[in-house]
């Protein structure tokens, strides 16, 4: 079940949001009453509440506890009894009142008193014993259910908290707070929760990572709510990638009822327990997690290759890995016209998108080098032929390239996650290169609209001195047209990537000329 929330400062303005969402989800669906955030407090309201009673979780938020209520806590309360008396589905009521000024509300209550607690700063959980010892002081307050509300940073909090949460053998709502506790709201069902807090619109949302009904919709929610799970892992970057855009909107086109959820994490193995439980079935794998993905599964022959794995889905209980970066590289060039002639590659970094770029150049038949801050890194990328170089040689590299004629017969590849304001190559030095690759997505490198519908099948079509979607790209893509020379937008490598990718999850064909329709 959803709670709908809302900030609005009028009694109008709820009874619209009502009205809008009940028609929209016909039914269904709770609504919190924020008493803290009315500019009036009147006979009217209280009314509202008697008239809607069922359907109403009300609260009267403190300042303390991240609300708006700044007079008296006599009054508070005062208004909280009042409110009790007319039978609301659920009373919000913080965990810190004490016992004297609790026990008239629970008597108003009984069952229907749901003690919350909410912890902005995430300080909680960098001590699950004393998190555990809150939530039993607050189950000992005897409500009919509890409310926890924590920020987390990595998704792998999640599990503490809900376990935490869970132990008080009470029904409950447990929600990380912020971009990594996104499962325990779109995931609630399996991990427990009776509902989850879903904001009217964009503009409406009154916590951290809290989702929109449309952003809900576009989930699957309900349904996807006790479905097998599709993710993307990663760290902050995911917030840039179109995936979950996307993906969500191919399960829905085609009636597969999980989603597919952004993970914010810094460590595959200690998120992965939490995503086995939610009954993972496909993961996409970013920086900085697909060299440690590639020891977590069982990688196929291009993945060992390549030396990462930036897909996984079970099979029989265990996981496969394989590697889609390096379709979704050659394909690109593949079909990039200004390839002819074209027959050295220069890399850019040396992680996981590096190692796909090079596999990918090697099977285009081209003489792959590679520029790192590592040169170790470089060299290992490089030790079946090629150059490494060090990062600050990057000035030498495009100077000597110019006088030796090799710019015009290079394709450089930034497999770095440097993007938008900040370029790869140094901005005074010459770019070694007749066509620039840029592959890191940035948080302008693609968009919605016509550009990505319109290259139909031929993803790589994307060039960035062509469309608008060009015109966002990376600041080495930005000085790459600048300069004359062909810049393919990143999106081209992601949907050719992503229609493999999820071609390979679904064990159904998906093309590229799906995914960039879904895009537009």
């Amino acid at each position: 079940m959803w709670c709908i929330t809302g900030n609005e400062r009028s009694l109008a303005a709820i009874e619209q949001r009502l009205a809008d969402t009940e028609a929209r989800l016909k039914g269904g669906v709770l609504h919190e009453l924020r008493l803290d955030l009315l500019e009036r407090l009147d006979d009217e309201v209280f009314a509202f509440i008697a008239a809607h009673a069922a359907r109403l979780v009300v609260a009267c938020r403190p300042v303390r506890q991240g609300g708006a209520f700044q007079d008296g806590e006599g009054e508070r309360l005062a208004i909280l009894r009042r409110a009790a008396s007319l039978g609301p589905r659920w009373l919000d009521v913080e965990g810190d009142v004490g016992e004297a000024e609790l026990a008239p509300i629970r008597a108003l209550t009984g069952a229907r008193l749901l003690l919350s607690w909410h912890d902005f700063s995430g300080a909680s959980m960098d001590g699950p014993v004393e998190l555990a010892a809150r939530v039993r002081a607050l189950a000992d307050k005897r409500p009919g259910a509890l409310k926890v509300a924590v920020m987390v940073h990595d998704a792998c909090e999640i599990v503490p908290l809900v376990e935490a949460v869970r132990a008080a053998g009470l029904p409950f709502v447990a929600i990380a707070m912020g971009a990594a506790g996104l499962l325990s709201r779109t995931h609630y069902a399996r991990l427990g929760s009776a509902f989850t807090y879903v904001a009217a619109d964009d503009a409406t949302r009154t916590a951290e990572g809290q989702l929109s009904v449309d952003e809900a919709l576009a989930m699957g929610l309900l349904e996807s709510a006790g479905a097998p799970l599709f993710a993307l892992v990663g760290g902050a970057q995911l917030a840039d990638s179109p995936g979950p855009r996307v993906y969500n909107a191919l399960f829905r086109r085609r009636g597969i009822a999980s989603s597919y959820v952004p993970v914010v994490t810094g460590s595959l193995a200690a998120v992965l327990p939490l995503l086995e439980r939610l009954d993972l079935r496909g993961l996409s794998v970013t920086m900085p997690l697909k060299l440690e993905a590639l020891g977590l599964s069982e990688p196929d022959e291009l993945a060992r290759e390549v030396g990462a794995v930036n897909s996984m889905r079970t099979d029989d209980g265990r996981w496969q890995g394989t590697n889609t970066d390096v379709a979704g590289v050659s394909e690109a060039l593949a079909h990039e016209p200004r390839m002819a002639g074209v027959d050295r590659m220069l890399i850019l970094g040396a992680g996981g998108a590096a190692r796909a770029a090079a596999m990918a150049g090697r099977k285009l038949g081209l003489a792959v080098s590679v520029c790192a801050r590592r040169v170790s890194s470089a060299r290992e990328l490089t030790q079946n032929g090629g150059d490494a170089h060090a990062w600050d040689e990057r000035h030498e590299l495009g100077r000597r390239a110019e006088i030796e004629g090799l710019a015009d017969r290079t394709v450089l590849v930034n497999a770095t996650p440097l993007a938008t304001a900040e370029s790869a190559w140094p901005r005074d030095a010459p770019l070694p290169a007749r066509i620039v690759f840029d592959l890191a997505l940035g948080t302008r490198a693609f968009a919605r609209g016509a550009d990505a519908h319109a290259v139909g099948a031929n993803a790589s079509a994307l060039d960035a001195g062509e469309t608008a979607l060009g015109a966002n790209a990376s600041a080495l893509g930005a000085r790459a047209r600048s300069e004359g020379k062909t810049a393919i937008a990143p999106l081209a490598m992601w949907l050719a990537q992503g229609a493999a990718q999820m071609s390979w999850f679904l064990r159904e064909p998906v093309t590229a000329d799906e995914l960039a329709e879904l895009l537009a």
